[in-house]
């Protein structure tokens, strides 16, 4: 008569399988720690404006802006972050927009409270450099041109008839407000940010920018 031998560890293995599945489960769901480095990114409308420009009827431009971001703890309640985006700011007029485009640099310093949904606010400096400047015509200037033959161009800023420079570099101060929760190992978030420019960018006219950003944004830990 064969002996037949059951396979060693194998109701084990059977026994352990559930709960192997169970502790990776978990460590993904896991809310991040308070300590982790988060990298991210984040996105939404850019309503810009131009500090001299409001004495002149000028309104606010909308576009677009978004970047990525690292930020580290530095206490419980304190988090430092840095963040590299592309941000589109100007101003608009009756038939005219000016429209200007920045990769801009950020250092902030952010306090959260605890537990999830938790609330920040962060504040620092800013600097932006201008990759692209533009004036655009609106549809109903370019019907007035077409019938009357006004002299409205659009086209690259040094371009047009009347020349528009504008500095390269751009500073001021950012700061602003937002809630995040948790989804798993994801951080998502909504902001509010201001920045005001404190250089002039337009010599003659001693224009300064100004942008709110209305942003949604996602971070994982990462190291």
């Amino acid at each position: 008569m064969r002996t037949r031998y059951p396979l060693r560890g194998s109701r084990h293995s059977r026994g352990r399988l559930p709960a192997i599945l169970a502790l990776a489960v978990s460590l993904l769901a896991a809310p991040p720690l308070c300590g982790q480095v988060m990298l991210g990114v984040r996105g939404g409308a850019s309503i810009a404006n131009m500090s001299q420009n409001d004495e002149s009827g000028a309104g606010s431009r909308t576009a677009f802006g978004a970047g990525l971001f690292l930020e580290a703890p530095v206490s419980p309640i304190l988090r430092f972050q840095v963040e590299a985006a592309w941000v589109q700011k100007g101003a608009s007029s009756e038939d005219t927009t000016l429209e200007l485009s920045y990769v801009e640099f950020s250092a902030l310093l952010k306090a959260s409270t605890s537990g999830t949904p938790s609330v920040h606010v962060f504040a620092g400096p800013a600097v932006g450099i201008n990759t692209d400047c533009r004036v655009s015509a609106h549809l109903i200037a370019d019907i007035v041109e077409e019938i009357f033959g006004n002299d409205i161009e659009e086209g690259p800023c040094d371009a047009v008839s009347d020349g528009v420079a504008i500095e390269t570099l751009d500073f001021g101060a950012r700061g602003g407000a937002g809630v995040a929760m948790q989804a798993g190992r994801f951080t998502l978030s909504f902001e509010l940010s201001y920045t005001l420019g404190l250089k002039e960018i337009r010599g003659e006219t001693r224009d300064k920018n100004r942008a709110f950003l209305i942003q949604t944004g996602m971070a994982i830990p990462v190291g």
